[in-house]
């Protein structure tokens, strides 16, 4: 059987992806695409685009119905499911397998064993894997729940039966954390997965993310590509992938490939799969779950085997064998996944959204991007924008390639993470490979981090705010004039010369010459240092500062003179001691799913207010203070902008 078109039932970077596996083939590919995709990037990546209608999830990429007419109506003979969505929904496999189309993954049957957690356990635990301690059952009330999780013993996990990707899932330290958990990992799960069973396993304290990739064809011959490591995460998400992985010596790494060649045999398993570890500080690993489709990071595998991970998809899906291939047992090279999501590291990595003024990446990597300039980041979906994927012959020349490709890359007008990833490559930790599922957590508490910026997003954070303040001191001196910037809480002194329309400065007896390219009324500013190009954006505030934008890190910043820096200095210093807020803001863009006071309740430090949706994701909005509420400002359904007010409350 050969495949001739192909619907790829997806968004973002996964379609473009997959459509360039599938153009090499010499295979059509069709995307399809919601109300807000219309003018998505991907949909320009494949030979047709067919429109399914929708804003949220559940009435586009989660739509079966439309998704299956959409494969009809383009005359396509086979269905890519990507990732997310409905990759690893059984009834949508099934929905496929039943039109007459051929679906590119496993059987229904092998994603209805496997994408269920549960019974993906039961089958692990009767082929001798490696288990955490848990319990193998779904939980069906707060009763049960707490009645298995005292008796594995806190903390524990609650996690979606039928997730992944670390959606639907909630670290529970103690028994009061309990029932809030459950609703959340409940209600997300339902969102992402149209399923909201759970189930609870222990938790293991500081371990680390490994997984297995393996292909098995349709007659029971199964290979294995090697391992990932995915330790760095957030919110159970991952956020930097590395293969091979600094913490699998020869023998341990013999013992996991065989469990999981040994899982995929006992479950009959076909097609792409990833089968997923907990490894603890004593090097005893553990089966968390396996993935019934194609991995956001399988491009660190294909780096280091030469191995194109979609066409081998595709081939099994046609009927391909594997018996004439082997085992990867040695890799060339190494490589690193960052991934550029759209939130703010400095609030607690809420999703944001927004329009992308600017996107410029680096030509000599791989990237695999949902975004370019004039893209809009919504609400409804996952906030990842694009992965940077770079090899070296060694480990550090791998990391030394990635640090100058997120230098070289510039996203402007939403904000993202990839100051965040450059600090993240240059942590000494992470250098070492001192890694675990917690070192975002215990490396990057607070906002401490972003004080010490890197020389490099320093100088354009300097060259952006002079530019947006020297309009106040108007004229030129071309001889050196002394300034303060102010970045964040950083001080800065440089001494400024203007002339000719341009302005240089000297910072540490090094002198940059800045050129303004392109200035626009958006505060969009494109210019150079010393003939380097970059990107940024500023904004007016109600005060003397301007907001400034680059590299999706956003910083309050102010350029004075120093004499009069000083001065301003010494007059903030009396103004201070404001009063608290008395005013609850949301903490990001998003639809109020929840509201949980009323006017005239008593509220207490940490008592939950509000429950906030973007991006499938949801952020519960807790009292700082005590107080009584006065006003609740937003309904039921709501959206909300990050900074709106939500509530008024009378001080205690």
């Amino acid at each position: 059987m050969s495949i001739q078109k192909v619907l790829i039932a997806n968004r973002g970077e996964i379609v473009s992806r997959i459509a360039r596996t599938l153009k090499k083939l010499g295979k059509k590919s069709v995307a399809i695409y919601s109300d807000l995709d219309v003018n998505a990037e991907y949909i320009r990546h494949t030979d047709e685009a067919i429109y399914i209608g929708g804003v949220t999830v559940s009435e586009s990429y989660n739509n079966m119905e439309s998704i299956l007419t959409a494969v009809k109506k383009s005359g396509a003979d086979a269905v890519h499911p990507g990732y997310g969505f409905l990759s690893e929904n059984p009834s949508f496999a099934r929905s496929v397998e039943q039109a007459g189309f051929t679906f590119i993954g496993p059987s229904s049957e092998c994603i209805s064993m496997m994408s269920d957690k549960v019974m993906a356990k039961k089958i692990a635990q009767e082929a001798s894997i490696n288990l955490v301690p848990g319990y193998l059952g779904e939980i069906s009330d707060y009763e049960q729940a707490v009645s298995i999780a005292k008796e594995i013993g806190f903390p524990v996990l609650i996690k979606a039966a039928a997730g992944g990707g670390g959606k639907g899932m909630r670290l529970v330290n103690r028994e009061e954390e309990l029932r809030e958990a459950m609703q959340l990992a409940c209600h997300e799960a339902l969102n992402f997965f149209a399923d909201e069973r759970i189930f609870i396993e222990k938790y293991i304290t500081n371990p680390r993310h490994i997984e297995i990739q393996l292909i098995a064809d349709k007659n029971g011959h199964v290979i294995c590509l090697g391992e990932r490591e995915c330790s760095v995460q957030r919110r159970h998400q991952k956020v930097v992938e590395e293969a091979p992985s600094l913490a699998l010596d020869r023998g341990l790494r013999e013992k996991m490939y065989e469990q999981s060649i040994r899982l995929a045999r006992a479950a009959g398993y076909t097609s792409v799969g990833t089968v997923e570890y907990i490894l603890d500080q004593e090097r005893n690993f553990y089966f968390m779950e396996m993935n019934a489709r194609i991995q956001v990071e399988h491009p660190v595998t294909e780096m280091i085997t030469d191995i194109d991970i979609v066409e081998e998809m595709i081939r099994i899906a046609e009927g391909d064998d594997l018996s004439k291939k082997k085992s990867v047992t040695k890799f060339n090279g190494w490589s690193f996944e960052a991934r550029i999501y759209a939130e703010d590291p400095m609030n607690n990595f809420m999703p944001t959204s927004g329009f992308v003024c600017c996107a410029d990446f680096p030509t000599d990597v791989r990237v695999e991007s949902s975004v370019g300039t004039g893209s809009k980041v919504g609400m409804f979906y996952d906030p990842m924008m694009a992965k940077i994927i770079v090899k070296g012959r060694t480990r550090s020349d791998a990391l030394e390639r990635m640090c100058e490709a997120l230098q070289m890359t510039c996203i402007v007008g939403v904000k993202n993470n990839l100051v965040f990833l450059e600090s993240l490559f240059r942590n000494a930790d992470f250098i070492n490979g001192n890694i675990s599922t917690h070192f975002i957590e215990k490396q990057y508490q607070g906002v401490s981090w972003y004080e010490s910026l890197d020389k490099c997003a320093a100088l354009r954070f300097i060259a952006v705010t002079l530019y947006a303040m020297l309009d106040i001191w108007s004229g030129s001196f071309e001889e050196s004039r002394p300034f303060i910037v102010r970045l964040g809480s950083q001080e800065y002194e440089v001494d400024v010369s203007i002339a000719m329309g341009t302005f240089s400065f000297t910072l540490a007896k090094e002198r940059y010459i800045v050129e303004s390219l392109r200035a626009t009324k958006e505060g969009l500013f494109l210019a150079k240092i010393n003939d380097e190009a970059f990107a940024a954006r500023f904004f007016n505030t109600d005060q003397l500062y301007k907001r400034v934008e680059y590299d999706g890190f956003s910083l309050l910043c102010i350029a004075l003179p120093k004499e009069v820096y000083t001065k301003w200095v010494s007059v903030q210093k009396n103004a201070s001691g404001i009063q608290q807020s008395d005013k609850i803001m949301s903490a990001m863009t998003g639809v109020v799913v929840s509201i949980y006071v009323s006017v005239g309740d008593m509220i207490r430090p940490g008592d939950p207010l509000f429950l906030v949706e973007a991006m499938k994701m949801q952020n519960t909005i807790t009292a700082e203070r005590a107080g009584t509420v006065k006003e609740v400002c937003v309904m039921h359904g709501q959206n909300v902008s990050e900074g709106d007010l939500l509530l008024k409350f009378l001080k205690v």
